[in-house]
């Protein structure tokens, strides 16, 4: 089931104005009525505590002593504010458990341990259409997700914290200082942009991918901290002219999926210092016979890449394989690789 950290029920009971006002009415009604006892009758303060409680609970206990007039007038007035405040609070009470404040408070208690716990996990910001098809491709993967929308999220998986993703409580929230990535897919610019700025100030190390409509858009949001920028417009356009002219391309290609079954994708493994793949040649390494997996090509460490590489190509810890395959063959190459 998701797991749902719900932004309008607080995270502590006693920040709901509600709870933290009938506590304050009860302490002082009772301190107003020790105090009382105390000055009229003269009681000790205990006696004077004892009083103020059975009066207000109406336990029918006998009094202490015999109460003066003074007394008996100021235990008719505590009886009366102190029963309809009780009744009150007790109504008010009621009204929380029936539309499930206490169900949401604990359940948020819950998925706020569920992210405490989370490391290296992606955070998606917006929860639309566009935010529903990244986080369906990062849980088909087992990809540790966060959900952050206003609305509130549901998705099989993943936790959600409801709340605007460009405060920085909300982010904090959703364990950006932890995390691998932050996701911005909301359509509206500025809120990508203060994502993007409220995520890199809270987590310098944090990757943020982000949604973008134009060209100027991209330069923006790349200066406001943003690693990567999509531009699905783009993208789709792409895609459908390829589909036109090079149908045959689309249908093998990593980065489509046909009636929703994963075929073949396009992943990036970083090559980890002491693995069979480092310090040896793309042929030696023998990635499609042992994976039947194909390398496109190399990220080497001095920024160059090598397209379709050689089987001389030599290998080294720190380079990312751009490698197109079926997901498990993917991810137990991922796992050679340590990756």
């Amino acid at each position: 089931m998701p797991e749902v950290r719900d932004r309008q029920s607080p995270l502590s009971l006693v920040d709901d104005p509600r709870v933290f006002n009938s506590l304050i009415a009860i302490i002082s009604l009772t301190a107003f009525g020790t105090l009382g006892y105390r000055l009229i009758e003269d009681y000790s303060w205990l006696d004077s505590l004892y009083m103020t409680v059975i009066t207000l609970s109406t336990v029918g206990y006998r009094e202490l002593a015999p109460l003066s007039t003074t007394g008996k007038i100021f235990t008719l007035v505590l009886i009366v504010v102190g029963i309809g405040m009780v009744l009150t609070i007790v109504g008010m009470w009621a009204g929380m458990l029936l539309e499930g404040e206490f169900h949401r408070y604990f359940n948020r208690r819950r998925v706020a341990r569920t992210i405490s716990k989370m490391r290296n996990h992606y955070i998606i910001c917006g929860y639309g259409d566009f935010g529903r098809r990244v986080a369906a491709e990062l849980l088909d993967r087992g990809t540790p997700l966060v959900i952050v929308d206003r609305e509130g999220a549901t998705a099989d998986g993943a936790a959600s914290v409801q709340g605007d993703a460009t405060h920085d409580e909300v982010l904090l929230e959703a364990g950006v200082e932890h995390a691998q990535a932050v996701l911005c897919t909301m359509s509206s610019e500025a809120a990508n942009l203060a994502i993007a700025l409220a995520a890199k100030d809270l987590n310098p190390d944090v990757s943020v991918v982000a949604r973008a409509e134009t060209e100027a858009t991209a330069k923006r949001l790349i200066r406001a901290g943003a690693t990567r920028t999509v531009a699905p417009y783009a993208v789709a356009g792409h895609r459908m002219a390829l589909a036109a002219l090079h149908p045959r391309m689309i249908d093998l290609g990593g980065l489509v999926r046909i009636a929703d079954q994963p075929r073949i994708s396009i992943v990036e493994l970083t090559i980890a210092a002491g693995s069979s793949c480092d310090g040896v040649t793309l042929e030696q390494a023998d990635l499609a016979g042992r994976f039947e997996v194909t390398v496109l090509g190399v990220l080497e460490s001095d920024g160059d890449i090598r397209l379709n590489p050689a089987g001389s190509q030599p290998l080294e810890a720190g380079e990312i394989l751009l490698v197109a395959g079926a997901p498990p063959a993917l991810e137990k190459l991922a796992g050679e690789l340590g990756d």
